[in-house]
């Protein structure tokens, strides 16, 4: 087996100069080591890292005057193990109607889209206004590149085998559209004919007639059967980032469903992504059961034709072939499993002129590549994006949105660019439309067409020409999938699979025959789950963002530990690199393209005008590194994971029982009930007040009364309130009112005032009833008699005073009724 792992490195030689790399190792990660290099990289031990230099070595100088050296190894901790599923969040809440926007798209050749169309071109120009007519202006639009620009030429062909002589020879090809003159670009543009010829100079010739031409287009043929489909052509740049939209007309609740299948007509079908896919909408949240219902489109590419067989190569100088051929091993001793294919912390390595893998353990040369565990070491860089990972799994259906205008979307397939005729078979072209009705236009205008497949592309060119072999005969390598190591995969082998077939022998076309090839196992059976890593150390604080709006020339932009620098230029935002200042004109190799990823994994980042949407079960965590404190943000709710404190999804705010709510430092709500301090309000307003305990105005609540003091007089200075379900009473020092009934030293009252403070120069008053402006003004009126001074009052007449009076002595005599003054006479 020949094999080549890892990177492989091609450069183009001038006047004998040669790339050289070596390697070495170091404890440190940011210093490179200056001694210990070789020609192998060395086995890395716990703490230690692994370094690569390079350089031009010019004969006849037999090392690099100079090294580029970088680290390629970095100590990361053991790779946890995945978390468990969260929760689903809970649905998100209703959405709110917003005015109703239209979006318009048009085409143009000119960057300025002057003039456009609705023909698909080179720019499209969106544009999103409140009329459902399109503007008609184009500056109304924005213009973004649809199809990529021509690129740059491309960097000289690699040099051929030198010849037998010691001399580099050089294949030069030119095309023309005519026969008679280069086409543009100095004959690099592809025409009608391709011109060639060899010599031993590297600079291509401009004289025409120095090239042997072949028409290579043929004249137009009658047109001929539906081609195969073409492979999938590479992803496009990604255009700017268009406008964002405001708030659409709501509309009658719909629902997209989707399904995959390993067959055109989605029989049988399932949630997982297959070759077809298949999209329905309804007003149901319900998703289809029946395949039927679903529109199918191939989502992966098939796979494409064989290519042909490669021109044999001249012969070498020798003829013969040299193989490198690499086995694994675990322990240095033995072969991993496979034969020693299965990759291991050791790898062995040999060349001879032989195509088979020696099986003797001692016939490789032996290095570790995999270091022992070392220690929990610093955080690494930040890596690369990873590959997009598995589609997640389907999130909740969403509540029912508010009923608005109905609109619907329409969708039909063409096999032209106009969409005449189109049908609802999956073609060449899409046609969408949308309107406010159910029924689907019937007019090939009334719908937006765009490709949806690939046009087929143009034939390879012809691969580079192979070795041949010692005997001049050219030997073929021969290869087909099986998934059983029994029978051949999918088109007739050609579909990867979990095992691989090989042979090789001097005819070009593969054997169709399963015996006929020698079958590897080259995907293991799934392994047992790994055990947690342990938790990496926290990393150190990123560069923080610093939008820096518009380029500008002769401005100062960093990349450092503080700051990273980000611009907007012709409409993309990019990332800064490297410190400079910038020139006159915008610098490319200084910036990176910064605009939106599909999948980010990154330090940093930046949105500009954008909305992130958490679909579904999918989540945003917003916390420590750990995730062990922090807010998840997911089904429309925001709550955190240790608390329990929760905002839903229908906007309230739910608190756990043993939560708390925490107001200026100091607790506020806790186990369901308000802690405070005071409540300072203007107004208060409830229904019911139950309070067995405390105070109000510095007056005490008990269970059956308010305030401090008793029926008892008080002999010392305090002032004191009391108040009961019968009675109202207040005292001071030797003084008392009570109103109400009440008992004391086994007699009963209906209230009592008291006052037997001690003031000889001074009048102690009890009670004093003015009452005046009547008919008759009763002050005080008694059923009853009276006690004073502890005697009950009698009827009587009583002397009180004599005068003179013209010449008489005067008696004046008051009259008492039941202890009541009733009369006074002289």
């Amino acid at each position: 087996m020949i094999v080549a792992r890892g990177q492989i490195t091609i450069s183009v030689t001038k006047d004998g100069q040669y790339p050289a790399q070596e390697f070495a190792k170091s404890t440190s990660g940011t210093v490179a080591p200056t001694s210990g290099w070789s020609k192998t990289p060395p086995a890395c031990g716990t703490n230690e890292y692994l370094w690569m230099r390079t350089g031009i070595v010019i004969p006849p100088a037999t090392s690099p005057v100079s090294w580029t050296t970088v680290r390629i190894g970095a100590i990361d901790g053991a790779t946890g193990a995945k978390g468990d599923k969260g929760e689903t969040g809970p649905t998100g809440s209703q959405g709110i109607p917003g005015t109703s926007q239209y979006f318009h798209v048009k085409y143009s050749a000119n960057a300025n889209g002057n003039p456009m169309s609705d023909t698909p071109n080179t720019y499209i120009g969106t544009a999103v206004t409140t009329s459902a007519a399109a503007p008609t202006a184009n500056t109304s639009y924005k213009w973004v590149q649809l199809k990529g620009s021509q690129g740059i030429k491309g960097d000289q062909g690699i040099a051929g085998p030198t010849g037998a002589d010691g001399r580099t020879s050089y294949l030069h090809i030119k095309y023309s559209d005519n026969g008679t003159t280069f086409t543009a670009n100095g004959g690099e543009t592809p025409g009608a004919y391709i011109g060639q010829y060899t010599d031993f100079t590297a600079a291509d010739s401009n004289t025409f007639s120095a090239y042997t031409w072949t028409k290579v287009k043929g004249d137009k043929g009658d047109k001929g059967d539906k081609g195969d489909t073409g492979a999938t052509g590479a992803k496009g740049d990604k255009g700017e980032t268009g406008p964002t939209g405001s708030q659409g007309i709501p509309g009658t609740s719909q629902y997209f469903h989707v399904k995959y299948s390993a067959n055109a007509n989605g029989n049988p079908m399932s949630d997982t992504p297959n070759t077809y896919i298949g999209t329905a909408v309804t007003t149901s949240a319900a998703a289809p059961t029946a395949n039927t219902s679903y529109k199918w489109v191939q989502l992966k590419g098939s796979q494409g034709i064989k290519g042909d067989q490669g021109i044999a190569g001249p012969t070498g100088a020798d003829g013969r072939t040299s193989y490198l051929h690499i086995k694994y091993s675990d322990n240095g001793t033995t072969f991993t499993a496979n034969g020693g294919e299965t990759p291991g912390a050791y790898i062995g390595q040999y060349t001879d002129f032989t195509a088979a893998d020696s099986n003797t353990f001692s016939a490789y040369t032996w290095t570790k590549v995999k270091g022992d565990k070392g220690d929990k070491g610093d955080k690494g860089d930040t890596g690369a994006t990873g590959a997009k990972g598995d589609k997640g799994e389907t999130g909740p259906t969403g509540s029912q949105g508010i009923p608005g205008t109905s609109q619907y979307f329409h969708v039909k397939y063409s096999a032209n660019a106009n969409g005449n005729p189109m049908s609802d078979t999956p073609n060449t072209y899409i046609g969408t439309a949308v309107t406010t009705s159910a029924t689907a236009p019937t007019a090939n205008t009334s719908y937006k067409w765009v490709q949806l497949k690939g046009s087929q592309g143009i034939k390879g060119d012809q691969g580079i020409a192979g070795p041949t072999g010692a005997d001049g005969k050219t030997s073929y390598l021969h290869i087909k999938y099986s998934d059983n190591g029994t029978t051949f995969t999918a088109n007739g082998g050609e579909t990867p699979g979990a095992y691989i077939g090989q042979y090789t022998d001097f005819t070009a076309a593969d054997s169709n025959t399963f015996s006929a090839y020698t079958w590897t196992k080259v995907k293991g059976d799934k392994g047992d789950k790994g055990d947690k890593g342990d938790t990496g150390a926290t990393g150190l604080p990123g560069a923080l963002i610093r939008p820096r709006g518009e380029w500008k020339a002769n401005t100062n932009y960093v990349n450092n530990t503080q700051y990273r620098d980000t611009v907007i230029y012709n409409g993309n935002t990019y990332s800064c690199r490297t410190d400079h200042t910038s020139g006159s004109s915008f610098d490319v190799t200084k910036w990176t393209l910064f605009n939106e990823f599909i999948n980010v994994a990154t330090h940093l980042l930046v949105a500009q005008n954008a909305t992130i949407d958490i679909l579904g079960t999918s989540g945003l965590f917003i916390g420590n590194q750990a995730k062990t404190q922090g807010w998840l943000m997911t089904g429309g709710s925001i709550k955190h994971n240790v608390t329990g404190l929760e905002l839903t999804a229908d906007g309230k705010l739910s608190l756990p029982k043993t939560g708390a709510i925490l107001v200026g430092g100091k607790t506020f709500i806790s186990d369901g009930k308000i802690v405070a301090d005071f409540i300072d309000v203007n107004k208060l307003v409830v229904k019911r007040i139950e309070a067995v305990d405390g105070t109000i105005g510095g007056f005490k609540i008990s269970a059956n009364s308010i305030g401090t003091g008793s029926t008892s007089i008080p002999t010392i200075d305090k002032k004191e309130m009391f108040l009961y379900d019968d009675m109202i009473g207040f005292n001071s020092k030797n003084r008392q009112v009570i109103v109400g009934p009440f008992s004391t030293m086994g007699v009963d009252y209906l209230g009592r005032f008291y006052d037997h403070r001690s003031r000889p120069y001074d009048i102690n008053r009890g009670v004093s009833i003015s009452v005046t402006g009547g008919r008759d003004n009763i002050a005080l009126a008694i059923d009853g008699g009276i006690v004073v001074d502890g005697k009950r009052g009698i009827d009587e007449y009583i002397e009180i005073a004599q005068v003179w009076y013209n010449g008489s002595t005067r008696t004046k005599v008051l009259q008492f009724k039941n202890g009541i003054l009733w009369s006074a006479t002289w």
